[in-house]
């Protein structure tokens, strides 16, 4: 449910998040106001024909088009209006990476950033804390800590990875710094 706020858009990319949306969907009756695209499926083509007609279409980009998954206008028009959130993915391009503002796990959709997109000071230290809060108490000690440790660093890398690409560089250190915070010495985030 992730905190969206009524006739939010959902964006997830990893197969557990967009199964579990789905389930949640269709057999718990939840959030049937939130528009929900996933990534993973669009190249599959099972799915560009479930979301034909509706409003996740003006998401994404027409079957067949080169480029990018996500129309940067579409989703840009939606932030305008309501909440758009991304999970972070590699896949999201360099365009629509210069609105995106990093939560925990995904992105918000953030149209008053500048073009530039980089984050004020408060808002970088705010994603630090927040961070932080996630961690507290991780020991390392079970299989559960150690797996949920791996999942927090292979989130932050990707982020770091579509704000790099995105040009924004201080966003991009503030990600790999997160993941180094989960996993310090790690010689991929170094």
């Amino acid at each position: 449910e992730l905190g969206l706020p009524p006739d939010a858009a959902w964006v997830s990319a990893y197969y557990e998040t967009g199964f579990n949306t789905w389930y949640g969907r269709a057999v718990e009756d939840r959030r049937p106001d939130v528009t929900h695209v996933h990534l993973a499926s669009l190249t599959h083509p099972f799915y560009r024909p479930m979301i034909a007609g509706t409003p996740a279409e003006g998401l994404v980009t027409p079957e067949g088009e080169a480029g990018p998954l996500l129309r940067t206008d579409g989703v840009l028009t939606w932030a305008r209006r309501g909440a758009v959130r991304v999970e972070a993915e590699q896949v999201i391009d360099a365009e629509l990476g210069r609105w995106l503002r990093p939560g925990l796990l995904y992105f918000d959709v953030d149209p008053t950033l500048g073009p530039e997109g980089e984050l004020p000071a408060e808002a970088t230290a705010a994603y630090a804390a927040a961070t932080e809060r996630a961690l507290f108490g991780w020991g390392g000690a079970s299989a559960l800590e150690t797996q949920m440790a791996r999942n927090w660093v292979w989130a932050h890398f990707n982020a770091a990875r579509v704000l790099c690409r995105a040009g924004r560089v201080e966003a991009c250190r503030v990600a790999i710094g997160a993941a180094l915070e989960v996993a310090p010495g790690e010689p991929t985030l170094e």
